[in-house]
């Protein structure tokens, strides 16, 4: 795999859609935040985030989703020991001062 530098990914989204970086950055918020909010009130849980974001968005990012969450559940991304965890806790905290 090569190098890629993740302090990119704005811009080169910016540059393939000739969106502003603020317009990429709200929508790309609204669609995790309505994803989490699925994957939180919906029974099915994260599986009806993931069908969600297939029928919505479609094949692509729902591909690399299920790559997240898979990636987080072989880095067992839910122990307390993990330092992503207390990282996440971060900005939730964050989040509710929003």
């Amino acid at each position: 795999m090569t190098e890629y530098d993740p302090r990119r990914a704005l811009d080169d989204i910016c540059q393939a859609t000739g969106l502003q970086r603020e317009q990429v950055a709200d929508v790309v918020g609204r669609a995790f935040e309505i994803l989490h909010k699925i994957a939180v009130c919906e029974e099915m849980g994260v599986i009806r985030a993931v069908m969600e974001c297939h029928f919505q968005l479609d094949l692509k990012a729902c591909y690399h989703l299920g790559g997240l969450l898979e990636q987080g559940r072989l880095l067992k991304l839910n122990d307390p020991d993990n330092p992503w965890y207390d990282s996440h806790f971060q900005f939730a905290s964050s989040m509710e001062r929003v």
